[in-house]
């Protein structure tokens, strides 16, 4: 071939292709990696870059996609595209996964369905790993190894970084020292024609990387060497393809309106998409069933360090696998703000030396006022770890108390993980009360956890179990930083939960599931129906007429008998109905003393008898319209509306009960 010198103008390229092009003549770069969002000029740039230096250098290419079947369709018409772009497709066969230079040079394209597609690399100076994020790892390594022998050798791989998760982020990216270098060429890009210095917008991409030198043995001579860096990242959206947003100064390329406006739309109605697929973030694709479904990294994650003068709050969970999961919270007003985390991994993933992690941690930031701690509530119980069968909890708070007083915050028992879940996310969502929630971005495993944790069957968290292939352990991967999420959330904001779980199901008694009545106007036969169920007395204040009135309730972890005395003297009823067992005999006796008493079987199937009564009392009772203003009753009805979710089925049984016992003794009509 004659060899003539041919310019071809800027104007055919986007700044991927400026930055490239230097990058393929630097013997010392091994890896150039080309991410970022999606029309980004990325595979039509590597294209270009390809087939020039097919031309100029004859240099052979091996691209390469996870799969065969989709070569002709996708990076194969890409090449064809650029070379017409640039006008050398005269210079070129083009045959069935296989492009020729006139010069004897060529591009090839395979997929690797077979792994034996990966051998015979010899001949090549670049592969190209078109979508490297549809790559194993292991298919990353072969490439690496089989490409040897020539200076200058290159593997150009181009993808969207959709997950945090994925290994291209935590096996390469994350494990080399990267610094951030200039993002244009401005005084080496020059007009072809004219030889004048172009502007540095017309070569200027998002962002530009380079890994760090290090130092090296020689296996030949034996001696320390230094290896110049050799990784490339460059960063690119659709702003900066001169074929969607149009030329800096509005001569050439295209402006598509039309892209342009989609990308607008996912940034106000989908920003964790926009952010992967516009701005070429890393993140996490939702592919359905998260349990935290609103969390969203570009809105949520920031800047979110101690700030002097707020109190620090502590959520715990005591899982020690694959660590005990520590988060560090501060509350100002209604925004709260995830500042740290501990994650504290064998051999730490003990309670006295997670609790010594912790202490020392807020030592180091010169914290002085009181520690707020949230968490489980197994960690009040007794341990058979511990020589002395102390819990957890009291384990903990000694370590934090030889330097901070501490505040006790950790409940009873746990809010139920369904509920909790959608307190949450109603925050996450802006669509409650005010409140907010912010996540430092140091708070990487937090992250994950938020973006990766699934929902069961049931609307709770799924805390599928995986297996350490080096240490055998298996362990719940997802789930316990969620849950110290849940923990604070409740606790902090326990009146705002309180009244969304309650809201949250006034769309179900829209639909019938629940009556209400007014209590200006209620009249009635006052009866107190009295029931033991699973270790919990509980009782219910009613009037009998046509229905049934929920007027109050006692309902506790702990039975107070002075208490409801009181209650039934205030109440004055006709009569107290009580359906209890043998172990509750004392208790009838000074009842009996006292007031007029039936005493009825107390039934040892109770999720039986709830479900054979459950319409009954829909049909039958009805709760105080203004049962936000009580209470007492409060709990009452939410434990009701969350059964079947809930350990506790005291509530919703003697609703149910009473239901059954009013309907026989009164007669009452059903209602529709």
């Amino acid at each position: 071939m004659d060899k003539k010198k041919v310019y071809i103008s800027y104007k055919k390229f986007n700044p991927n292709f400026h930055h490239l092009k230097k990058a393929l003549t630097d013997d010392s770069l091994r890896f150039i990696f080309l991410i970022g969002g999606s029309s980004s000029a990325k595979s039509f740039s590597v294209a270009q870059a390809m087939l020039l230096f097919c031309i100029t250098h004859g240099y052979n290419t091996r691209v390469y996609r996870k799969t065969g079947a989709t070569i002709s369709d996708s990076i194969y018409k890409t090449f064809q595209e650029a070379a017409r772009s640039v006008g050398v497709s005269k210079l070129f066969r083009f045959k069935e996964n296989k492009i020729e230079c006139i010069n004897g040079s060529y591009i090839t394209f395979s997929g690797l369905d077979d792994p034996e597609k990966i051998k015979g690399l010899d001949s090549y100076q670049f592969v190209v790993c078109e979508e490297l994020s549809d790559f194993d790892e292991v298919d990353f390594k072969q490439i690496k190894k089989r490409l040897r022998g020539r200076p200058g050798q290159k593997i150009i791989s181009m993808f969207n970084p959709i997950s945090e998760e994925h290994w291209i982020k935590k096996n390469i990216f994350d494990k080399e020292s990267l610094h951030e270098v200039s993002n244009h060429l401005y005084g080496e890009l020059k007009d072809s024609s004219t030889g004048k210095i172009l502007p540095k917008e017309f070569s200027a991409i998002t962002n530009k990387y380079l890994n760090s030198e290090r130092k090296m043995l020689n296996p030949r001579t034996g001696k320390e060497e230094v290896h110049a860096p050799d990784t490339l990242i460059l960063k690119s959206t659709y702003l900066n393809n001169f074929w969607v947003v149009g030329s800096p100064c509005g001569t050439y390329g295209f402006y598509d309106r039309q892209a342009v406006a989609d990308f607008d739309k996912d940034r106000t109605r989908d920003y964790n998409y926009y952010r992967i697929y516009a701005l070429g973030d890393w993140g996490s694709i939702k592919t359905g069933g998260e349990f935290l479904y609103a969390f969203d990294g570009g809105k949520h994650k920031g800047n979110f360090p101690y700030a002097n003068g707020i109190p620090i709050h502590i959520s715990i969970d005591n899982n020690v696998l694959p660590y005990i999961s520590m988060s560090f919270f501060q509350i100002d007003g209604l925004s709260i703000r995830q500042i740290h985390e501990i994650c504290a991994e064998d051999p730490f993933n003990t309670v006295t030396k997670a609790s010594g992690m912790a202490r020392l941690w807020l030592e180091e930031i010169g914290y002085n006022d009181v520690v707020f701690l949230h968490g489980d509530a197994s960690t009040r119980f007794g341990n058979t770890i511990d020589e002395e069968k102390r819990s957890f909890l009291d384990k903990f708070i000694e370590g934090l108390e030889h330097s901070f007083r501490v505040e006790d915050c950790v409940p009873l028992s746990n809010p139920p993980v369904a509920l909790s879940g959608e307190f949450i996310n109603s925050i996450l969502s802006s669509n409650i009360y005010g409140i907010s929630i912010g996540i430092d971005d140091s708070c990487k495993k937090s992250i994950r956890d938020y973006e990766n944790v699934k929902k069961d069957v049931n609307g709770s968290i799924l805390k599928k179990r995986v297996t350490n292939k080096e240490t055998g352990q298996s362990y719940e991967e997802f789930g316990h930083l969620t849950d110290t999420l849940r923990y604070v959330c409740v606790d902090v904001f326990k009146d705002e939960y309180t009244r969304f779980s309650l809201r949250r199901k006034r769309s179900t008694i829209k639909e019938g599931k629940m009556l209400f009545y007014s209590q200006d106007n209620v009249s009635g036969e006052k009866i107190v129906y009295l029931v033991h169920a699973k270790g919990r007395i509980t009782a219910v204040f009613c009037m009998v007429n046509s229905y049934v009135d929920i007027c109050d309730v006692q309902y506790s972890d702990n039975f107070n008998e002075t208490e409801f005395m009181d209650k039934v003297i205030r109440f004055d009823p006709v009569k107290i109905v009580c359906e209890c067992g043998r172990s509750q005999g004392d208790l009838l006796l000074r009842i009996r003393e006292r007031f007029r008493m039936w005493v009825i079987p107390e039934n040892s199937d109770k999720d039986g008898k709830i479900e054979a009564n459950k319409e009954l009392m829909k049909s039958l009772v009805r709760f105080p319209a203004n049962y936000e203003l009580l209470p007492g009753i409060n709990s009452f009805i939410n434990s009701v509306l969350d059964y079947p979710g809930t350990i506790d089925v005291s509530a919703m049984y003697s609703v149910c009960s009473l239901a059954n016992y009013a309907y026989k003794k009164y007669r009452l009509p059903l209602h529709k």
